[in-house]
């Protein structure tokens, strides 16, 4: 798989901004790196990419909860964390090294999480993620990636990753449906996912940085 960075020629930062980025992605990389390199070994997504949606959800901090409950490093809901395993295991994605990593975290709760029903649908064995747990760095990037990990699986086309794609879902929600060219979707989406592409993938993005 290939990912094409910048994919459109323009920038959300300045050139004056990108040493400030630079040294907070790499300070989050550095707090980060053992959380953000296991996620990348157990769900196949870049240790880049992660670092970056960690810098852009929430700055790297790990305490920070937004008014519409998303919680912590990649601003995750506890709904959200409970569909993603179910999707992870339905996928076939979710591996025994995941399960086991999961465990650490959630015990014995992982088995029935993966058997439930996506967001909206009732636990019937009531064993969703809370709040208090996905502040937990390790389970935040964890569940975080693994979203991540579906999404590029379902945006990768002829070989290269549709991060634009990727990124429109992980901001407005799992079953929206993004269309067209890079350039289209910028054109249409909303000023927060406009700037949240343009910050991953754009000219002076933190992919571009954590890639040069």
């Amino acid at each position: 798989m290939e990912i094409r960075i910048p994919m459109v020629a323009r920038s959300f930062w300045a050139a004056e901004q990108v040493p400030q980025v630079k040294e907070k992605l790499f300070q989050i990389r550095e707090r980060y790196g053992t959380l953000i390199n296991q996620a990348s070994t157990l769900t196949g997504v870049s240790p880049e990419l992660i670092t970056s949606v960690i810098f852009i959800e929430s700055g790297g901090q790990e305490r920070v909860i937004s008014r519409a409950g998303a919680v912590g490093l990649m601003q995750i809901t506890p709904q959200t964390a409970s569909g993603v395993i179910h999707l992870a295991n339905k996928a076939g994605k979710l591996s025994n090294e995941l399960r086991q990593a999961l465990l650490v975290y959630l015990g014995e709760r992982v088995a029935c999480i993966a058997k439930q029903q996506y967001m909206g649908q009732p636990m019937k064995c009531n064993t969703t993620i809370t709040a208090t747990e996905l502040l937990i760095p390790g389970l935040n990037v964890l569940i975080g990636s693994l979203l991540l990990a579906l999404l590029v699986a379902q945006h990768t086309e002829n070989g290269i990753i549709r991060l634009d794609k990727v990124i429109t879902r992980y901001n407005r929600g799992y079953f929206y449906k993004p269309n067209g060219t890079t350039q289209e979707l910028i054109a249409s989406a909303p000023a927060e996912t406009r700037a949240y592409i343009l910050k991953l993938v754009g000219v002076n993005s933190t992919l571009d940085i954590l890639t040069a």
